[in-house]
């Protein structure tokens, strides 16, 4: 019975990873049939196993992570045929062309910028980003992400111009098609980049993603209590 336990939780912290950069209905299907498996699992556990108290706290963290997923499913069905992008502006595709030169001059080679972090969303940190060198949000760090992920209330912020379509890879599909749009700068701390093309999500994505073209630049380095960005 043990390995049951342990499988739940394997479960679950596999939905926990998808649900970082969870884009689709696919995506969150994905994340609540693991959570709904890992639900199964320890509710058939005896109630004599010596373990049960830890298993009942988990039940029920598990159960609300499922009703969550759940609400994030419900919405991005209701995004599947299309990106609702009311109050954004489209405009022609055109030539992409995407800087993602720090802003920092070649003496500050092995600078190290620091962010403190806010909280961590499935284990990974959360920080404060600055866009436009006026509007800052949160953003989830993702080291694994090749570009940067922004939300539908973050491009309607911004007054986010779409500027063309690409496809990207999610956790359960490949070539989905998510909206374009630039942004002048995305900055953490003294750390800039400027004019960069970022991917507006649908609307089941509530904290955006800050990418590989972020951080290309940089070794990243998480503390537990700061996210640090040296330049190389």
């Amino acid at each position: 019975m043990q390995a049951a336990y342990k499988l739940a939780l394997q479960k679950a912290s596999s939905a926990r990873n998808i649900s970082r950069t969870a884009l689709t209905d696919d995506d969150w299907t994905l994340v609540a049939s693991r959570l709904e498996a890992a639900i199964s699992l320890l509710e058939s556990l005896p109630a004599s196993a010596p373990y049960q108290p830890l298993a009942k706290t988990k039940l029920k963290e598990f159960k609300r992570e499922f009703a969550t997923a759940q609400k994030k499913l419900a919405q991005a069905k209701r995004d599947s045929d299309s990106i609702q992008t009311s109050g954004l502006t489209a405009g022609d595709s055109g030539s992409l062309r995407v800087s993602s030169a720090i802003a920092t001059s070649g003496t500050n080679s092995g600078k190290v910028f620091r962010a403190p972090i806010k909280r961590r969303a499935g284990g990974t940190p959360v920080i404060d980003v600055t866009f436009n060198g006026n509007q800052t949000f949160e953003m989830i760090v993702d080291t694994g992400a090749s570009g940067t992920v922004i939300t539908q209330a973050m491009a309607q912020a911004l007054g986010a111009r779409i500027i063309g379509k690409t496809k990207v890879n999610t956790a359960s599909q490949t070539g989905v098609e998510v909206p374009l749009a630039y942004v002048d700068s995305i900055a953490v701390g003294n750390a800039v980049v400027k004019d960069v093309i970022v991917a507006i999500a649908n609307a089941a994505l509530d904290v955006g993603l800050l990418g590989h073209d972020f951080f290309s630049d940089y070794d990243v380095t998480v503390k537990q209590e700061v996210v640090e960005f040296r330049r190389r």
